[in-house]
Order: C-alpha cells, then sequence, then structure tokens
C-alpha cells in the first residue's frame, strides 16, 4: 500500500487563512492576497476621514477681515477745521496784527502763509492807537496744500482748514457674519480723532479752544461707530458707517 500523501501547509502571519501547498496554492494565495487588500482598505477607510468643508469659515467675515476693511475704506473720513482764517490786505491796529490769530500764528510758524507790512503806521481816526496794513498770502508749501482745504470765496478766500481726521482704533464685535446664516453683518468699532500738524501746533500751543472747541485731552477720546457689510461673490464688502 502507498503511505498516504503528506502536503506541507502555508499561512499568512496574524491570519486565519490557511491552505494547503499544491496546485492551488497559488488560487489561495490570491484569494487571502484580495482578502488582506480589502481588509486594509476598510480600516484605513475607517481611520482618515476627508474634512468636510462648507465654506463658511473661509467666508466668515473675522474682525481681522472687518478692521482692514473699515480703516481703508474712505467712509470714516470725518474731519474737525479750526477757524476759519482769510488771505489778503486787512487793516489792523498796531498792538493787535494778523498773528494774534491763533490760525494764522500757527499757519505761519508751519510754513503755509507769510505775513507782510503794506504802507506806514497811521494814525486812527476816531479813539486810540495807530492803524497798519498788513498782507497776508500762501506760500508755495500753503498753495498746495491749500487744494485739500475747504474754501468760501466773498470779498476774499476764506479758508477752512483740517485740524484733524478720523482714525480707526479698534473691532469691538461682530453680529452676524457667518455665511450659513445669513448674509450681513453689523460691526461695532472705536475711533478716535488724530490731529494733524497743524491741529497740533494749535493745541499744544494751549489753543485748545480755537481748534473747533476741541481741547488736546479731548481729542484723545475713544468714541464708538457701526459698520454694515454684506457678504457678495468675493467677500465681505463694507456697506456704510454710522
Amino acid at each position: 500500500m502507498r503511505p498516504p500523501i503528506r502536503r506541507a501547509t502555508g499561512s499568512y502571519p496574524n491570519s486565519r487563512w490557511r491552505c494547503p501547498v499544491s496546485q492551488k496554492s497559488m488560487a489561495c494565495v490570491r484569494y487571502v492576497g484580495v482578502a488582506i487588500i480589502l481588509t486594509g482598505t476598510i480600516s484605513c477607510g475607517g481611520s482618515r476621514q476627508p474634512s468636510q468643508s462648507t465654506g463658511s469659515d473661509t467666508n466668515r467675515l473675522t474682525r481681522s477681515k472687518a478692521a482692514e476693511a473699515i480703516r481703508s475704506s474712505k467712509l470714516l473720513s470725518d474731519k474737525i477745521e479750526g477757524p476759519v482764517f482769510k488771505t489778503g490786505k486787512a487793516v489792523y491796529s498796531t498792538d493787535q496784527g494778523p498773528e494774534t490769530e491763533p490760525m494764522i500764528a500757527a499757519l505761519k510758524k508751519l510754513g503755509y502763509l507769510k505775513v507782510e507790512q503794506e504802507g506806514p503806521v497811521r494814525p486812527r481816526d476816531v479813539g486810540f492807537g495807530d492803524l497798519v496794513d498788513f498782507r497776508v498770502s500762501l506760500t508755495p508749501k500753503g498753495e498746495s496744500a491749500a487744494k485739500e482745504w475747504r474754501v468760501v470765496v466773498t470779498d476774499a478766500p476764506y479758508y477752512y482748514v483740517p485740524i484733524a481726521g478720523q482714525e480707526f482704533v479698534d473691532v469691538t464685535g461682530i453680529s452676524g457674519g457667518d455665511p450659513a446664516k445669513g448674509d450681513s453683518a453689523i460691526v461695532q468699532f472705536t475711533s478716535r480723532w488724530d490731529l494733524t500738524p497743524i491741529g497740533r501746533q494749535l493745541t499744544e500751543a494751549g489753543l485748545g479752544n480755537y481748534a473747533g472747541g476741541y481741547s488736546k485731552d479731548s481729542l484723545k477720546k475713544v468714541s464708538s461707530g457701526e459698520a454694515s457689510f454684506r457678504l457678495y461673490d468675493d467677500g465681505w464688502r463694507i456697506q456704510g458707517i454710522r
């Protein structure tokens, strides 16, 4: 009688899959390989879930985005104008010339104006003291700056010079701003007055009462405001400020 044939067996480590090494061994190996690959795929898919993004985080109106929009907009453009002054020829008493006017004194010191006496001193017809003519005129620096000043012309040009402009400080809160909930938002922010060189000259000289009624300390105070935003296809746009 022929002795029984013993067949060697093969196995994959840590696997329940076993098969005899015979003519069918390659098919078995292929079956085991497919099973392992499928098992690995299922396991890998279970451990790595792709991030699901609705785009709301990307398009959300953040404080930094709102601050940049407010800061760069031309809507935050309120100004404080100083006391009006005029150029041209005018009569003054010898003890009270043009430079006793705070704005003229400040502009002359900063090189925007020149003040020249015209003609001799003459006695006053009535009262005490003498009279003298002065001419106030813009220097080349003043002519360039005056393009940004408000001017009213009557018998002579009267100029209204900005002494402070509105300066953005910070965003204090946002209502809305989530695209998943709507396309509008209200942003609360703070601002303060930023003195121009002319405004600093007026206030530092102690002439706050002439600087639009504002003192140096009051101009540093922070005030609150609101800005409205709306979401468009290219992002959030500022609509208005109040």
